[in-house]
Order: structure tokens, then C-alpha cells, then sequence
């Protein structure tokens, strides 16, 4: 677990075990990060699976739920062209799509993310969204 001085940024990576994949469907993480005007992003810290920088993106393996409530920024992913997100947006992010995001140097963002995967999850995305 990962907690700024100010409380303003809070991060963790969930180990997986055997029993939680049973359940069909985990959290594997959560957290929030306000980046201030000109900062660097993301912040430091992630573990290496996690981690990236604008000029090589990431690829995961579970899904992610961004949630933008200050601030805007943009996002890009091979099926997406890079588009601008505001406060308010989510972005949804499945398994093995490449993307990348950051916030606008300008205005800088507050975001919340989760982490969450599983055999259930799989088949809803299967069964609704694709």
C-alpha cells in the first residue's frame, strides 16, 4: 500500500489467490492520485506490471475502471484515437488493449481507479459490451 503525506494520493495491488479466482470476479486494485499542475505522471510507486510512460503506454491483464473527477487529460488506445476526457468521464480499460492516459499539464486531474477481473467478468464483457 502506497499513501502520500497528504492523503491525497492511496494506492494497492491485491495479491490473488487460488480462493479469490473461485469467486469469479476480484478486485486486483484501487486507488486515487491528484496531480497537480505540471506534475510528473504517473507518480511513482507502481508496481512493474502497472507502471508506464506516455511514449510506450501499457498493456494489463484485468480490467480497469478509471474515474476523472477534476481536471482532464487525454486518452489513447490502438481501437481509440487520443481523445480529450474531462472531470466526470470513465474510461474502461479490458485485458490486453495497449492505451495510454494522462492528465493536461494545465489543469493537472484527480483520478480513482479499480482493478477487477475473474471468469465472471469475462463472460459479462463477452456477453454485453463485445
Amino acid at each position: 500500500m502506497s499513501q502520500d503525506q497528504n492523503n491525497k494520493n492511496f494506492y494497492r495491488y491485491f495479491p490473488i489467490s487460488v480462493r479469490d479466482r473461485k469467486w469469479g470476479w476480484y478486485v486486483t486494485t484501487a486507488g486515487q492520485a491528484q496531480i497537480g499542475v505540471g506534475q510528473s505522471y504517473p507518480p511513482a510507486g507502481h508496481p512493474k506490471g502497472y507502471h508506464f510512460d506516455w511514449t510506450e503506454g501499457r498493456i494489463l491483464d484485468c480490467h480497469i475502471l478509471v474515474y476523472i473527477s477534476q481536471g482532464r487529460g487525454s486518452f489513447e488506445s490502438r481501437r481509440y484515437m487520443k481523445t480529450t476526457i474531462e472531470a466526470g468521464n470513465v474510461i474502461l480499460i479490458f485485458p490486453g488493449a495497449w492505451h495510454r492516459y494522462r492528465p493536461d499539464k494545465n489543469t493537472g486531474w484527480e483520478e480513482h481507479w479499480l482493478g477487477f477481473d475473474g471468469d465472471v467478468v469475462r463472460r459479462w464483457v463477452k456477453r454485453f459490451l463485445l
